[in-house]
């Protein structure tokens, strides 16, 4: 009677939710496997969209909110882990040597505008450090032209100095 019908629905719950396991669990391996691929072809904007539906993957694997289930003694799942975040940070670094050929002048405006979209995916530590590195090549100049010691580094040419910034901000 109903201790069966309780039996068969407790069944049920844990088939089902077998069943989503393993469903998630098979899209995020063949996320990574995309992810590695969009990676080496520098398709940056769909690379993106893959982190941020693998990295949700990865939350149901792994959740911040402990009384959810938790997959991390799964020695394989952690295996997948740390090459998602290690795909996550070969990324990071090519992004960087994109924005890199940029101080050499080569500039792809298109390609650059997509990888936005991977580093944002990739969260603030990452949206920081392009930043920093692209304000620091935008500013690099300044240093050189208004360094103390040399005559536009004097304290009088200050005036200078927010014109000179005012032209290089306009230009980006």
């Amino acid at each position: 009677g109903c201790q069966e019908i309780r039996q068969l629905d407790r069944a049920k719950k844990n088939l089902q939710h077998a069943i989503k396991t393993l469903k998630s669990l098979n899209m995020l391996i063949v996320g990574i496997e995309q992810q590695r691929e969009l990676c080496m072809k520098k398709q940056y904007r769909e690379a993106g969209e893959l982190i941020r539906e693998t990295g949700s993957l990865l939350g149901f694997f792994f959740p911040k909110d402990k009384s959810q289930d938790d997959y991390s003694d799964i020695e394989e799942l952690r295996m997948l882990k740390d090459e998602w975040d290690h795909l996550c940070n070969q990324l990071r670094i090519q992004i960087l040597e994109e924005f890199e050929l940029v101080e050499r002048g080569i500039v792809q405006v298109d390609l650059l505008r997509e990888a936005t979209h991977a580093v944002d995916a990739m969260g603030m530590s990452a949206v920081h450090e392009v930043k920093m590195q692209f304000a620091s090549f935008v500013l690099r100049p300044y240093a050189d032209i208004f360094e103390p010691g040399k005559p536009d580094g004097e304290f009088e040419r200050a005036s200078r100095r927010f014109s000179w910034l005012k032209r290089t901000l306009k230009d980006f």
